[in-house]
């Protein structure tokens, strides 16, 4: 094993770990004797100070702090008791962490100094109070659902549909139109590249029919059977929002993903309510 000199008495001795850096408790004690006194400390000022902050009167997370930044110095003039919020900003000021601007707060005008850019309050509770009373949006502020146009009160100017239900079938709709628009392009594409590109095109088709004949025989099959088996079927209503479509199968009842959604989502819950019933 190898052996160290201890950084207080200067003795050697055996680490039984690569931080260990103090031969005895005595050692370690002697440096960090005031880092060991904090523990006792911290209660006695959380209740020299009422267990609020010093700053905000806030009741959450408090930590105590240093006011001459020496971690050691644990005399109780030189400790504050401060919620996390108002103990960041002052490390803040100290240029501690990462550098803003001050700001002067929307309601009360007061400068503080933000822990984000888009702080635009200061810390106190009637500020924040304030900000909610404007910012309550009241009954009359109403909004029709995109999908089912129901009345509804928006949360905040992002909501367009009233409950989730209508937010998946919303969803699925966008998803369809982005689908269609992709395809649409690389219709668009092929035709430009097909006008552009007339020769080369026919030259390479010519060149695939000589190399693969059964390919293409099997091609025209399905081609002439699709046309054989093909009936087209009258028009319907739509289950769910009854409009008129021509159905491709016998018993295709909704015009679209979305109305097949919400058929699916009418018959789960009446299986739920006859499950209660039972």
């Amino acid at each position: 094993m190898k052996t160290f000199s201890c950084v207080v008495c200067g003795e050697e001795y055996e680490p039984y770990r690569d931080s260990q850096k103090y031969c005895s408790k005595k050692c370690r004690d002697r440096v960090d004797k005031n880092a060991r006194r904090f523990s006792g400390y911290r209660e006695y000022i959380l209740k020299r100070d009422g267990f609020k902050c010093t700053e905000c009167d806030s009741a959450k997370i408090l930590t105590v702090h240093h006011k001459d930044a020496d971690r050691f110095n644990n005399v109780s003039d030189n400790l504050v008791s401060l919620c996390r919020s108002c103990h960041m900003s002052v490390h803040h000021k100290n240029n501690f962490g990462i550098n803003l601007a001050i700001k002067k707060c929307f309601i009360c005008g007061t400068e503080f100094y933000p822990l984000r850019k888009a702080h635009r309050l200061c810390r106190s509770k009637k500020c924040r109070a304030e900000w909610k009373k404007i910012n309550k949006r009241s009954e009359h502020d109403t909004v029709g659902c995109v999908v089912c146009n129901v009345l509804f009160v928006q949360k905040h100017s992002g909501h367009k549909c009233c409950s989730t239900e209508c937010s998946q079938v919303y969803d699925l709709e966008q998803k369809q139109k982005r689908y269609a628009n992709n395809r649409n392009e690389c219709l668009n594409r092929q035709k430009r590249y097909y006008a552009e590109n007339k020769k080369q095109v026919k030259s390479s088709v010519k060149k695939w029919q000589q190399e693969n004949p059964d390919r293409l025989k099997a091609y025209y099959q399905k081609q002439k059977l699709k046309g054989i088996f093909r009936v087209n079927y009258q028009e319907r209503e739509c289950f769910v929002c009854g409009i008129l479509f021509k159905p491709k199968t016998k018993r295709s009842l909704c015009c679209s993903d979305a109305c097949l959604y919400k058929n699916k989502i009418r018959k789960n819950r009446e299986a739920y309510r006859t499950k209660g019933q039972l």
